[in-house]
C-alpha cells in the first residue's frame, strides 16, 4: 500500500496492519489511563510519528462499532470536527475513494484529505479492519482556504472480546500539511485522544436509535450491492508526490503561532459556543414568549373597564392575582435563562480572537446575535417583570 497509488488490498495487507496494532515492540506509551492507551512510533516515512490508540469498550459490540465508524451520514451528527465527507467513487466491493474535511483549532487553517479506503469484515464476532491512505483524485483538487493533509496509513482494528464488548485500535501516520508546529501535533495526540474515544463511545450508544429512523437497512459496507456511487476510473487519478504536496501547502505562517495562543485541550468542539448555549436560547425563548403573553393578559385584565372598547365589567380579582403570579413565575424563569445565556456568551467571547478569518461564520453569527438577543431579551423581561410585580404588590386595579 503506497501513498498516491490506488490498489486492491489483499488479505496480507490487512493482517500486516493488524500485527502493527497488536504488537507492542518499538512503541512508546505516551498516555495510559483507565481503558485507553496511546503509543507512538517513529519510522522513515514521515517526520510525524505513527500514533496508535487502544481502548476497550465493555458495552459496545464489534458489529455496532464497525457500523458507527463506517456510517458517514451518522458521523456528521457526532463528529464536531467534521465539515464535509462523502464518497467519490467505488474501487471494488470493499474499497472506495472519498473526501473528508475537518476543522482545526483557531487560528490554524482547516484540513482536508482525499483517501482510498478499504475494509475487511471477517464476520460476526470476528475481527473487522478498515484502512485508508491518501490518493490524488482529479475531481477533488486542493481547495482554497484548506490545507491538504496526507494520510500515509490510517486505520481501525476492532477485535470482539465478548457478545457486547470489543477492543478498539486506531493507528495513523499522517502529515497535516502546512506548517503546523510540532508542539501542537504532540499535545493534540496526548490530550485530545481520550476525548475522541469518549465521544465515539457516546455515539455508539445512540446509533441504533438513530439508524432505526434513517434508512435502517442501508449499510453498503456490509451489502456491496447497495453502493450507489460511480465506478473508479484510473484516468481520474493524478500523480501524487507527497513532498511536492507538502511544499505547496507550506506557504503560511502557522509555524509562528505560539502555544499559549491556542486552547488545544478544549478545542474538540472547535466552535467557541458551548452546546448548552443553543439549549438556553431555546428554553429562554419559550419562557419569554409565554411571559410576554401572560404579561399582556395581566396588564389588560387590570386596565379599568372605561379604557376597554365595548367592555364595561372589570375582570375578577382572584383571576387577576392568579394571572399576576403566573406572570411573575414565568418572568423569573425567563430572566434567569437569559442571564445564564448572556454569561455563557461573554465567557466564550473573551477567549476568541475575532479577527481570525478562519473562524466559522456560523460561530460568529451565533455569538453576536445570541449576545444581542440575550441582552434585549434579558432587560425587556426584567422591565416587564418589575412592572408586573409592582402592580401585583401595590394593588390590582388601584
Amino acid at each position: 500500500m503506497k501513498v498516491g497509488e490506488v490498489a486492491l488490498l489483499e488479505e496480507k495487507d490487512f493482517l500486516d496492519f493488524k500485527n502493527e496494532c497488536i504488537n507492542d515492540q518499538g512503541w512508546t506509551i505516551c498516555y495510559e489511563k483507565s481503558s485507553c492507551r496511546v503509543a507512538t512510533k517513529k519510522n522513515s516515512q514521515s517526520t510525524f510519528d505513527v500514533v496508535r490508540i487502544q481502548s476497550d469498550f465493555h458495552d459496545i459490540s464489534a458489529e455496532l462499532l464497525y457500523d458507527v465508524i463506517h456510517d458517514g451520514e451518522y458521523r456528521s451528527t457526532w463528529d464536531t470536527a467534521m465539515i464535509e465527507g462523502y464518497e467519490i467513487c467505488a474501487v471494488s466491493h470493499n474499497s472506495d475513494i472519498g473526501y473528508y474535511s475537518m476543522k482545526s483549532p483557531p487560528p490554524f487553517k482547516y484540513r482536508d484529505l482525499v483517501t482510498q479506503r478499504a475494509w475487511l469484515d471477517y464476520g460476526r464476532n470476528r475481527d473487522k479492519i478498515i484502512i485508508n491512505h491518501s490518493v490524488n483524485h482529479l475531481r477533488e483538487p486542493p481547495r482554497k482556504n484548506f490545507v491538504r493533509a496526507i494520510s500515509y496509513v490510517t486505520g481501525y482494528l476492532i477485535i470482539p472480546t465478548g457478545p457486547s464488548s470489543c477492543r478498539f485500535y486506531y493507528m495513523t501516520q499522517s502529515d497535516p500539511g502546512g506548517n503546523l508546529p510540532a508542539w501542537l501535533v504532540n499535545k493534540a495526540s496526548k490530550t485530545m485522544v481520550p476525548q475522541v474515544i469518549k465521544k465515539l463511545a457516546k455515539a455508539s450508544a445512540k446509533y441504533d436509535k438513530w439508524k432505526a429512523k434513517n434508512q435502517p437497512s442501508y449499510k453498503p459496507w456490509l451489502y456491496p450491492e447497495q453502493m450507489n456511487i460511480g465506478k473508479f476510473n484510473q484516468n481520474d487519478i493524478g500523480i501524487f508526490d507527497a513532498k511536492e504536496a507538502l511544499i505547496a501547502s507550506a506557504n503560511n505562517d502557522e509555524e509562528t503561532i505560539q502555544e499559549h495562543a491556542v486552547d488545544v485541550d478544549n478545542r474538540i468542539d472547535l466552535c467557541p459556543l458551548q452546546h448548552d448555549i443553543m439549549l438556553l436560547m431555546s428554553i429562554g425563548g419559550v419562557f419569554q414568549a409565554i411571559f410576554f403573553v401572560a404579561a399582556f393578559s395581566f396588564v389588560y385584565s387590570i386596565t379599568p373597564a372605561r379604557f376597554k372598547t365595548g367592555e364595561k365589567k372589570g375582570s375578577n380579582r382572584i383571576s387577576q392575582i392568579l394571572l399576576g403570579c403566573i406572570t411573575c413565575i414565568v418572568g423569573t424563569c425567563a430572566t434567569i435563562f437569559f442571564v445564564l445565556l448572556q454569561v455563557r456568551v461573554y465567557s466564550n467571547y473573551k477567549k476568541i480572537q475575532w479577527k481570525d478569518q478562519t473562524m466559522p461564520q456560523f460561530c460568529l453569527f451565533t455569538i453576536f446575535y445570541s449576545a444581542l438577543g440575550s441582552i434585549i431579551g434579558t432587560y425587556v423581561a426584567i422591565i416587564l417583570f418589575c412592572t408586573v410585580t409592582i402592580i401585583l404588590l401595590f394593588g390590582i386595579g388601584a
